[in-house]
């Protein structure tokens, strides 16, 4: 069975449920290049694991519960806002580092990165 590193869209209507999105990249013969999509899945979550922004781990079921619920969340990896770089084992944002982006903070007098979002 395969298992798919996604990210939490948010909940769904029904109980135990979660939607995530799976990115994949689709060849345009026209264009010569690659676009990103993402196809939407609803995962069985039994325990209310996953929240909204968490990369979670999820497996396919070998009987799907319904129609559209066929996959299972295993773990969640990275809860929103604790991604870990896995080479280097520091917090970052997109592509910085957090502990960078408070430097840079530091020197141009900024507030740091984790004060931003608590206005006082």
């Amino acid at each position: 069975m395969a298992v798919l590193l996604v990210k939490v869209l948010g909940g769904f209507s029904m109980k135990q449920t979660i939607r995530v999105a799976a990115p994949s990249f689709k060849f345009d013969d026209f264009l010569k290049t690659h676009f990103r999509e993402n196809e939407e899945i609803m995962v069985h979550d039994p325990e209310e694991k996953g929240k909204q922004g968490d990369w979670v781990l999820i497996r396919q079921l070998p009987q799907p519960l319904s129609l559209q619920v066929k996959h299972q969340l295993i773990k969640v990896v990275y809860p929103n806002g604790e991604m870990v770089d896995p080479v280097t084992g520091r917090k970052c944002v997109g592509t910085d580092f957090v502990d960078d982006i408070d430097y840079d903070s530091k020197l141009f007098g900024w507030k740091p990165f984790l004060d931003r979002n608590n206005p006082s």
